[in-house]
């Protein structure tokens, strides 16, 4: 995480004073809103002029989806134990004014928490979107979320454990630990996820453990303890849970894998499984592997306006989102 930090260097300021200053004068963006309890249970929105007016007179569905505009949820990386919504306000700004509304959100990091309450927040998140999207100019029916790195290990966890629970009627797969949603299932959302797009993300736990342990940081990294520890690491791993589990082809949304080829954070082999897990269970997935591209490459082309690539990958990552069902071309 330290290179990554000295990668955004050289905009940071101009990334910190557009998000503190002039995000924060800005009408059309509402920031710091509550989701949940905790203090790292909050959300930026940045919203569609859509007003009250507008939509007490659409008379029809179709009519309402030409007045509400699509949102994006996005979910940062960080190890699991940093990073922040601060750091995107150029992103969502981008996807913006493209037509879309964003969400970028902050959720429990470790040590204060782990995976399960993580896992927990996105619950709640989800939730406030489900009340509150029409006050943000947004439309429910279609809602596209993207993470990445550890942001993108955890929505592909969320979205299985959902999936699970839906069809089975209980959480598989768990162990006795974990109970967020069947304690609490007025956290589960009606939001059906249109597109999940998952950058550099770590699917297999145990597999990012040894890679990690090539690299001699296993006892550095925040991973292990946030996993709750080794015993626990397939409880955590989307990629695990589609291998064991009997889901139905479809429960999961369509799904983008980006990953760079000589990403030494996460390998890509990650997604590459990933990807073989959703397709063996019939989900539609695509996987796209970059030459050249490291680990924040691709969010550092997102996050920053100046960059020569960024409306390349911005342009590119809307395509993704927006492409109609079943197109997977």
């Amino acid at each position: 995480m330290l290179w990554f930090y000295v990668k955004i260097a050289p905009f940071g300021l101009r990334m910190y004073h557009g998000y503190f200053i002039s995000h924060n004068r800005a009408k059309d963006a509402s920031l710091d809103l509550a989701y949940g309890p905790l203090p790292r249970n909050r959300v930026d929105v940045y919203t569609q002029p859509t007003t009250k007016q507008d939509l007490n007179a659409i008379p029809d569905v179709a009519q309402e989806c030409a007045v509400l505009a699509p949102m994006v949820v996005f979910i940062h990386g960080g190890a699991w134990s940093s990073g922040g919504k601060h750091q995107y306000g150029t992103l969502a700004r981008a996807l913006q004014a493209r037509g879309l509304a964003v969400a970028v959100a902050n959720y429990t990091l470790h040590p204060a928490g782990q995976v399960q309450q993580m896992v927990r927040d996105l619950a709640l998140l989800f939730k406030f979107i489900e009340r509150n999207a029409h006050s943000f100019g947004a439309d429910l029916r279609r809602v596209y979320v993207v993470g990445h790195s550890a942001g993108a290990h955890l929505l592909a966890l969320y979205m299985a454990r959902l999936a699970l629970l839906k069809q089975h009627g209980e959480e598989i797969g768990l162990g006795e630990h974990y109970r967020s949603f069947l304690d609490d299932t007025h956290l589960l959302s009606d939001i059906t996820i249109q597109a999940f797009v998952g950058i550099g993300g770590p699917y297999h736990i145990a597999d990012h453990y040894v890679h990690e342990s090539s690299r001699g940081v296993e006892n550095l990294s925040a991973m292990k303890p946030a996993m709750g520890g080794i015993p626990n690491f397939d409880h955590h791993s989307p990629t695990a849970l589609l291998n064991e589990a009997e889901l139905q082809p479809g429960a999961l949304p369509p799904t983008y894998l980006l990953h760079g080829t000589v990403d030494g954070t996460v390998p890509s082999s990650s997604s590459v499984k990933f990807a073989e897990a959703l397709k063996k269970g019939g989900h539609d997935v695509e996987l796209h592997l970059v030459e050249g591209v490291g680990h924040s490459d691709f969010i550092l082309h997102l996050m920053n306006d100046r960059s020569t690539q960024h409306q390349e990958m911005m342009d590119h990552l809307v395509s993704l989102l927006l492409r109609p069902t079943g197109d997977q071309s």
